[in-house]
């Protein structure tokens, strides 16, 4: 894992932490300098001056949102530049912006802190499928074609009868070896574990983070963004939509408070558009 990544992961939850800290901590690597500048640079901002320094990046374009950036740009030269794979990257790539951004979205509606945690959970948290792509293709290959010859098989399914383990299991592996804090890791492992046998209050009180991510891979699918993925049979989710309502649109049917919250992680993604072209 990145030096920069490890520490901007440590510093989500400090209040303390300033503009000049980032800045100094991004600086100590030259390439993550040139690009975080160059999309500071980018039409998408149309700063009418040139930003030469990454304080004033992170002074014009907001600490958080830095923060992001920056994550997603280290995740993506790790993972998606380097993968020879079977799935098509640009679309995962979009697909992940898109967790990312609607887990964060979640997150914050059940008063999730940090949200940064939140970020990355949801961009990071199908990465087995990347891993297995890299280093187990000719089993993967396996996983594909049993999801041909079998529509009833879900991607996790597949995968299960392939290797004993899944997607899920791995990043969750790999978060855990990065030493990400717990819940993301658990969050990651757990967002394909359907909970039917457990209360729905204690699921969202003792797992926010994990319904937070289930929902946003949900949302992903009905709008659209998983066309990378094959499979006929959906996988399943931690916890289902029409049980997560805001306050707001009690009074409404779930399909129209459904309806109503994917207009917002659309609204949100167009936002955050630049972070596919990172």
């Amino acid at each position: 894992m990145p030096h920069v990544l490890t520490e901007i992961i440590s510093m989500l939850d400090n209040e303390n932490m300033t503009s000049k800290n980032l800045a100094n901590l991004i600086e100590k690597d030259q390439m993550l300098v040139t690009r975080l500048l160059r999309v500071a640079n980018s039409p998408y901002y149309g700063f009418s001056r040139k930003i030469s320094t990454i304080e004033l990046a992170i002074a014009l374009i907001g600490l958080n949102t830095i923060k992001d950036i920056v994550t997603s740009i280290l995740v993506k030269r790790i993972f998606v530049s380097k993968a020879d794979s079977l799935i098509n990257m640009e679309s995962y790539w979009k697909y992940s912006i898109f967790c990312a951004t609607a887990t964060k979205y979640f997150a914050a509606k059940m008063d999730y802190k940090p949200l940064g945690e939140a970020f990355i959970t949801g961009l990071m948290h199908d990465m087995g499928v990347v891993l297995l792509n890299m280093y187990f293709q000719v089993e993967y290959e396996q996983v594909f074609e049993e999801l041909e010859e079998n529509e009833n098989y879900s991607l996790i399914n597949a995968e299960q009868k392939i290797f004993n383990s899944n997607h899920a299991e791995v990043a969750s592996w790999l978060a855990d070896k990065w030493n990400l804090p717990s819940k993301m890791c658990t969050a990651i492992k757990n967002h394909h574990y359907y909970f039917n046998t457990v209360d729905v209050e204690n699921v969202i009180s003792e797992q926010p983070l994990t319904v937070s991510l289930a929902l946003s891979e949900y949302f992903a699918k009905k709008i659209g963004f998983m066309d990378w993925n094959p499979e006929s049979n959906d996988s399943d989710l931690f916890i289902s939509p029409d049980l997560f309502l805001d306050e707001e649109e009690s009074n409404m049917d779930a399909e129209s408070s459904i309806y109503l919250i994917q207009q917002d992680l659309i609204k949100l993604y167009e936002n955050n558009i630049l972070f596919t072209e990172l």
